[in-house]
């Protein structure tokens, strides 16, 4: 779906060290289940049950940016 947010994102946050390694790579943990998800093994349309609607995925895409700044505004989406 989408990759690891942009390094100067992750700098500002304040809760980076729970999530990420000093590399900004993940830290990859096992579920309660013992299951271990990895990031981006799935594309967004698989993830809802393999949805072709071009559109609708453009759009959820959009919602999805990691940057603020790029991101579809609520005015924008209507």
């Amino acid at each position: 779906m989408k990759d690891v947010p942009p390094a100067e994102l992750l700098d500002l946050s304040s809760r980076r060290n729970l999530f990420f390694n000093s590399d900004n790579s993940l830290i990859i943990v096992a579920n309660s289940k013992g299951r271990k998800r990895k990031p981006n093994s799935k594309t967004l349309a698989q993830i809802l049950n393999n949805c072709t609607d071009e559109p609708f995925l453009d759009f959820l895409s959009k919602c999805f940016d990691w940057d603020p700044v790029k991101r579809i505004t609520p005015l924008e989406a209507l």
